[in-house]
């Protein structure tokens, strides 16, 4: 029997793990994360049951999470936060993601705020070699602008690259209105770039005024619309903060995962805890070589045992929560105050009036999906 020597090992391992992180990856669901942006000791309150990602935007790994909750690094921009993405570059030498996230709203003043031809050479740059290591890189995450993401696309191909998925916020007015606002943004970016998508930050408008019982119905039929498609692989509603906490004036202060004391509001009740478990086997691995080792067959029947197990275990929570939903949904709207004011010193006021002209360009009823599209789930990555 041939036997190799440590040193040749050595050598032969770092090029398998090369080999294997260029193999495609394929997710066939949906599946739902976290934007987090609340006290890390909160975190595993959040991290569990439906719960399988979360990107922190420009900031690093939350270690409060389990490891099986999987870390999305992300280049936020070059300028504002480059000496942040410096330190994820850093991070990431040792410990290659499986994804990353592009520049953060490079359409929206005061955000990443780019030109799409520096954006397309920025991606280069700065992205390119880890798409080149088998890394899956997303677009720009734009809010509105589809001319800036043409542009953007164009300028990337003449430079001989191309994103592996888009990755794109939704904000819209409540009810059925802003619902279908959002599936027509969706629908319109997938026929225009034919590319899985990632709905990295979405949420209802402060300016509409909803109830907290209206935010939980619009995340609910969200949340299971964008289950229904083939293409959307990974949402992320925007409640990453406490209720007496928004981020800003634009985002209703009631899409709040959290309430003013780090309790988990009924909106964050339903999304970790609704129905079965919806993680696969166990886990959701950070790493390609973890994402094959958990594909074998020892792998799976050990997992399929503790996800009988904790399928138990969080039905009992669930049980325990469903009892006292009602009253956290009374407490929120104690708890969360006024809206804030929308001022012109906020980059995104008046922003909602672009969203809402921007989708009036749109085809009424483009959000609809074809049966074809459902037929092409295994051809895309996530």
């Amino acid at each position: 029997m041939m036997r190799l020597s440590l040193s040749a090992l050595a050598v032969l391992l770092p090029l398998l793990a090369v080999l294997v992180a260029q193999l495609p990856a394929v997710e066939a669901r949906n599946r739902w994360c976290i934007p987090h942006g609340y006290d890390n000791r909160w975190a595993p309150k959040l991290g569990k049951g439906n719960m399988e990602c979360y990107h922190h935007w420009q900031d690093g790994p939350v270690d409060q999470y389990s490891k099986h909750i999987e870390y999305v690094p992300m280049m936020w921009d070059l300028n504002r936060h480059g000496g942040l993405w410096a330190q994820r570059k850093r991070q990431m030498k040792n410990n290659l993601p499986r994804r990353i996230l592009a520049q953060n709203e490079p359409d929206v003043k005061g955000q990443a705020n780019l030109d799409p031809i520096t954006a397309a050479k920025d991606w280069v740059r700065e992205l390119k070699p880890y798409q080149d290591k088998g890394v899956k890189i997303s677009s720009p995450q734009i809010v509105y602008d589809l001319d800036w993401m043409d542009k953007f696309m164009t300028k990337l191909h003449q430079l001989g690259a191309d994103v592996d998925f888009m990755a794109i916020h939704s904000y819209t007015p409540k009810g059925d209105k802003g619902l279908n606002q959002l599936k027509t943004f969706v629908q319109k970016v997938r026929k225009r770039y034919g590319k899985s998508i990632w709905v990295t930050e979405y949420g209802i408008t402060a300016a509409s005024n909803p109830s907290s019982a209206e935010v939980k119905d619009y995340v609910i039929k969200a949340q299971k619309w964008m289950d229904s498609t083939s293409y959307v692989k990974r949402s992320f509603p925007l409640g990453g903060f406490a209720v007496t906490q928004p981020p800003d004036a634009f985002v209703t202060n009631k899409m709040a995962f959290f309430s003013g004391n780090g309790q988990l509001r009924s909106v964050a009740n339903w999304l970790v805890y609704s129905g079965k478990s919806r993680r696969d086997v166990g886990s959701l691995p950070s790493s390609p070589l973890e994402h094959r080792a958990a594909a074998s067959p020892g792998a799976k029947r050990h997992h399929a045992k503790l996800a009988s197990r904790a399928a138990a275990r969080d039905q009992v929570d669930a049980d325990l929560l469903e009892a006292r939903d009602d009253d956290d949904a009374d407490a929120d709207e104690k708890d969360g105050g006024e809206e804030l004011p929308c001022t012109d010193a906020d980059p995104y006021c008046g922003l909602g009036d672009k969203i809402a002209e921007q989708l009036e360009t749109l085809v009424d009823g483009d959000w609809y999906e074809s049966p074809e599209d459902r037929d092409d789930d295994e051809e895309d990555i996530d």
